[in-house]
């Protein structure tokens, strides 16, 4: 680095050096090669002849030319352009690329003889390398072709290369220095414009705006479908239960209305069974009831580290319903014995009335007496059983709808308790989620928000060097004259 400096200072100053070395090293190795050439010596290299139609052309003209194939190592370049269409990008990047060691170049045009329109071609040629380097704003480009002698081109090397050798060398080493400077000004604006449209810190806030918008973790919209489902589930359940009860109670009053003595007595343990049955589906219809609520609501969470119960989350059921030991036994009153002699009285007629034929036999009258009593206690006893077991079905399905009236309001309790209790647990599952959500997530923008910061004063440094460095460049350069005359 301290002998090219010192090797470079009659090129350029050591201010453009430091910034060259940082944006070009290769043009630096380059001006260090051309510093240490020894100048003009005749040779010429041609530029983009592919199939050799110039080179041979050259040669006839004048057989003194050197051809080499390195534009680095000869005195004089010979840049070649078709005349099909007027030369693009990549005629420019050659033109370019086999100039950067500063040497003159003369600007050739073949296949005059092929287009008529040469000329129009060669007019907009000049105007584009005028437009991408100063330093061809005044060049000529001379046609070569129609099987006439390339004299004007011929001539035009010859008189570069019989310049002024000090004169010939100061102008290749400012075309050299200049085309590094301009390539390292290209290389310092492409990177400013590159940070200037970097898309890093435009990624980190999207990814932050997206972090901050759900930093909730799904909690107000999970909050709004747990209060809707959990109204839809008591509804529901309360509806269920209101079924069942009504099932119930419409078949124990048919198996009432056709049960007989054993039957009426067996009811109260078969219609335990029944309330048990009833409770157990009540059970089962809150817990798949409560499993979807939480399902749909759980749902909606983003995951965190905090874990719970998959089903049944929160549900708390109360101990089954106590009905009782069975209905008190019926109590006896004055109708029952009214209905004793009713039945007996009735019975008496309906034995007179019985054994009536047997009153107009005299010998058969007396008889007819132990007749009629006994009818007529048979139907006393008849008429006073079957009003016994009347009464009972009616205390027994008295009995039943007090008993259904109970169950109804306490599974009705059980489901509001349990749907509410459930309410309450997923709540605070939703509130412990969105919290530990809010954490992770406000670490997360915290990390973020750094990561910006320290890319925008990255961005706003480099930028500020990158400003530095053209400046740099764009002063005007005045190198230390060391054994070179310069010329302005």
């Amino acid at each position: 680095m301290a002998d090219r400096s010192s090797n470079l200072d009659e090129l350029v100053p050591p201010a453009v050096e430091a910034v060259l070395q940082r944006w070009h090293p290769t043009g630096v190795d380059q001006l260090v090669a051309i510093r240490h050439t020894s100048g003009t010596d005749g040779r010429v290299a041609i530029v983009g002849d592919v199939d050799g139609v110039l080179h041979d052309e050259l040669a006839k003209a004048d057989p003194g030319l050197r051809f080499v194939d390195s534009p680095e190592a000869a005195s004089v370049l010979v840049v070649r352009f078709d005349a099909a269409a007027p030369i693009g990008r990549t005629e420019l990047e050659l033109v370019t690329r086999s100039s950067a060691a500063g040497q003159p170049v003369v600007f050739a045009l073949t296949g005059i003889d092929a287009h008529a329109d040469w000329r129009i071609v060669r007019d907009r040629n000049i105007e584009i390398l005028g437009a991408h380097t100063a330093r061809f704003g005044d060049a000529r480009i001379w046609p070569v072709g129609g099987g006439s002698a390339p004299n004007d081109l011929v001539r035009e090397i010859g008189d570069v290369l019989r310049a002024d050798p000090a004169s010939a060398r100061a102008m290749q080493l400012r075309h050299a220095s200049a085309a590094v400077v301009v390539e390292a000004r290209r290389r310092i604006a492409t990177k400013v414009a590159e940070l200037r449209a970097s898309t890093e810190s435009a990624v980190l806030r999207n990814e932050r705006t997206a972090l901050v918008a759900r930093r909730d973790g799904g909690r107000v919209e999970s909050m709004a479908i747990l209060r809707s489902q959990i109204q839809l589930a008591r509804h529901e359940l309360l509806h269920e239960v209101g079924n069942r009860v009504r099932s119930v109670n419409v078949g124990a009053r048919t198996e009432i209305e056709r049960a007989d003595r054993g039957g009426v007595t067996e009811f109260p343990g078969r219609l335990d069974g029944i309330v048990s049955a009833v409770v157990a589906q009540t059970d089962e219809s809150v817990v798949a009831r409560v499993g979807a609520v939480q399902s749909a609501v759980l749902s909606r969470l983003e995951p965190t580290d905090v874990s719970g119960d998959a089903s049944g989350y929160g549900l708390r059921l109360p101990p089954a319903p106590d009905l009782g030991a069975g209905p008190e036994p019926r109590r006896h009153g004055i109708e029952d014995r009214m209905m004793v002699l009713i039945g007996a009285s009735a019975g008496f007629g309906i034995g007179r009335l019985a054994v009536a034929p047997l009153s107009i036999v005299p010998a058969l009258d007396i008889a007819s007496i132990p007749i009629t009593l006994l009818l007529g206690g048979f139907a006393a006893w008849w008429l006073t059983r079957s009003r016994s077991l009347v009464a009972d079905r009616a205390h027994l399905r008295q009995w039943t709808a007090d008993v259904l009236v109970t169950l109804k309001s306490a599974l009705e309790q059980r489901v509001v308790g349990a749907v509410v209790g459930a309410e309450a647990d997923l709540a605070d599952r939703v509130v412990r989620d969105s919290s530990a959500r809010q954490i992770l997530i406000d670490q997360e923008v915290a990390r973020i928000d750094a990561e910006i910061r320290q890319l925008n004063a990255r961005t706003t440094a480099q930028l500020a060097s990158c400003e530095r460095d053209l400046d740099v460049l764009s002063s005007p350069m005045e190198p230390r004259r060391v054994g070179v005359r310069r010329t302005v």
